[in-house]
Order: structure tokens, then C-alpha cells, then sequence
């Protein structure tokens, strides 16, 4: 059964059976899921949604007369926080941590500021880990998107906001995940498809600027998976040039690190996996799960899952890999080999 719960307190305002669903979980936490009813539900937009796990925010419906269903079409939950605000506090993320800079965010902006009319007062944040990063929000003039934040941290270092619903409250819990490796073959017969894209275009050197100082500090990455900022190191390795900015010489090193993580070699791997399989449970395998993968030409693959997408009607479950994570690099000499 499908809950509709209301943005306003959390009430239960319907309970719907759903006679067919399709829902998307993805690294950039913008995930669309549908679901089809056979009534016209009790909800309006940003009501919650919860159907077994899953938990979701109401887009709209949809109504087709001809076939007497509704279709309701729902984002992520962290569309919560799909919200462009000015950054402050910045400095947290340093000293205590990027969890307790969010927890901050989250109270000042969204569940204790001034506007207590549009304040969301159900919500209730518990950090569990602290993780210091000497890093800058990327920000247009002091703003910015605190969603695409999420989805950064998510992919970048592990921080993950875990939602429950409980009674009343809104349980937030905001921490590091550090999961470990998962072995997929995708030779077994229980993988019906996959495919794979290569594309080498490797960043191996970044130049960052500080604007404090104005100082340029040079990077490059070595065959051996690391990094160094000796340029005669006879180990760097070949690939284009990259220049990129930061705010204070100590996060020149980290904003490095970061540039070479999202633009290194590109090799995306997309498979199906039978619904029912033995072998795969579907709960060993979520989104930015670290995946170790064989191929058919026996190629030994690090990746993560980057989109998961399920049908209520479908024998089959798909996945999506992202790209290689700049630690995870096989073998890289300029070309791969």
C-alpha cells in the first residue's frame, strides 16, 4: 500500500493500493518515480510518499480519464531541500565537519529561522559521524543550491542523509558510509544484459588557484593511482590540463583531489539483473555501493552504482555504474592497456 503523508504535519491522508509503479534512485538525488493508482488520491504537491522502502515527494498527478487511472509523479526526498540559499557558516566544514555544517544549514534554514510561518518544525537531525574537509561551496555570489550540495558530498565523500519517518517527526540522520566493495560478475546467466563505454579523456594535471594569495599550486597524477606535486616525477601520467579555483591555500590540495575524482578516465558499465536472483540480493546492491566488476573479456573493473531503476511489473532490475573514482584506477599510462 501506498501512504500519503501531509507536508504540513506528517498526518496520514491516504493509504492507496498501487497497481503499478516504477521507481529511479540515483548519485544526483534527482530520481523520478511513478505510480499508478485506480483513484484519485488525497495528496498535493511536496505531500510525502512512502511505498514499502522507499520514500518519496509528491511532483503532481496525472489523470487519464479513458483508463480511470492517476498517475503520480514523485521526486527524491532530498528535494526537501531543493533550495538556492546564501551560504554562511562555511568554516564549519573544517573545523567540526561537513555533517555538522549541514546539520547547521538544515536548522537555520529549514526548521528555525526567522520565518516561523514556513519553518518545517517535524524535522529532527541527528549526526552521527564528523568528517573535516578543508574544502569551498561552490556558490554564484554567496549562493547556492542545497540539494546539489547533498549530491556532492554524497558522491565525493560518503556523507549520506538517511530518512524516517516516525510518528510525527521526521528522523534525518546524517553520516559517512563507507561500504565495502561488492564482487558482480557479469558473465553469470542471472545478468540478462549489459554494456559497456569507454572513454579515456584523463585529467592529469590541475592547477589551482587560491584566491587569498593568489597563488597557482600544480598537481599530477602518477600511474600508481596517486598523486604528487613534483613535476619531474618520472611516474606522472599523460592527459589534458585543468585549472580550477579555491578560496584559501590549505583547500588547494583537497579541491585537487576533487577535480581529478569527477574528471578522470570514463568507463560506464550499465547491466540488468533478474529480479529474483540468488546469487545478487537486491539489498547488497544501492546506489554509490562500491562494485568490483568482471566482464566477459575477463577485464577486472572498480566502479559504484550510480542509478538503480525497478519496475512493479518487470522481471528485471537495472543498474547504472559511474565513473572509475581516481583511486580505483586500474592501469593508466596515458592510454589504458
Amino acid at each position: 500500500m501506498l501512504y500519503v503523508l501531509s507536508k504540513e504535519d506528517l498526518s496520514i491522508k491516504d493509504i492507496i493500493e498501487v497497481s503499478d509503479y516504477s521507481i529511479e534512485e540515483n548519485i544526483s538525488l534527482n530520481g523520478q518515480s511513478t505510480f499508478t493508482l485506480s483513484k484519485l488520491p488525497n495528496m498535493i504537491k511536496d505531500d510525502f510518499i512512502k511505498y514499502k522502502d522507499f520514500v518519496g515527494i509528491v511532483k503532481n498527478v496525472e489523470t487519464n480519464k479513458l483508463e480511470e487511472v492517476y498517475t503520480v509523479y514523485v521526486n527524491d526526498i532530498n528535494y526537501l531541500f531543493d533550495r538556492s540559499i546564501i551560504l554562511t557558516n562555511e568554516s564549519l566544514i573544517a573545523s567540526v565537519g561537513i555533517e555538522e555544517f549541514i546539520s547547521e544549514v538544515i536548522y537555520d534554514r529549514f526548521t528555525n529561522s526567522s520565518d516561523t510561518l514556513l519553518n518545517i518544525d517535524y524535522l529532527n537531525i541527528t549526526v552521527e559521524t564528523i568528517t573535516p574537509l578543508n574544502i569551498t561551496v561552490e556558490n554564484s555570489d554567496g549562493v547556492y543550491n542545497f540539494k546539489s550540495l547533498l549530491s556532492l558530498v554524497k558522491l565525493n565523500y560518503g556523507i549520506e542523509l538517511d530518512y524516517t519517518f516516525n510518528g510525527n517527526l521526521l528522523d534525518i540522520t546524517i553520516s559517512k558510509k563507507e561500504p565495502t566493495q561488492f564482487n558482480v560478475d557479469l558473465t553469470i546467466s542471472d545478468i540478462v544484459l549489459y554494456d559497456e563505454v569507454y572513454s579515456v579523456d584523463v585529467v592529469a594535471k590541475v592547477t589551482v588557484l587560491s584566491k587569498a594569495t593568489s597563488t597557482e599550486f600544480d598537481y599530477f597524477l602518477k600511474i600508481d593511482k596517486t598523486i604528487t606535486t613534483n613535476e619531474s616525477d618520472p611516474d606522472r601520467a599523460l592527459g589534458k590540463i585543468v585549472s580550477v579555483v579555491c578560496e584559501t591555500d590549505i583547500e588547494s590540495e583537497q579541491k585537487a583531489i576533487d577535480t581529478f575524482k569527477s574528471n578522470t578516465y570514463a568507463h560506464n558499465i550499465s547491466f540488468s539483473l533478474i529480479a529474483d536472483s540468488l546469487v545478487y540480493e537486491k539489498q547488497e546492491l544501492y546506489v554509490n555501493r562500491p562494485l568490483k566488476i568482471k566482464t566477459f573479456d575477463n577485464g577486472i573493473y572498480d566502479t559504484y552504482i550510480s542509478k538503480i531503476k525497478f519496475k512493479m511489473k518487470s522481471t528485471i532490475i537495472d543498474f547504472e555504474c559511474g565513473n572509475i573514482k581516481i583511486n580505483l584506477i586500474d592501469k593508466l599510462k596515458g592510454t589504458l592497456w
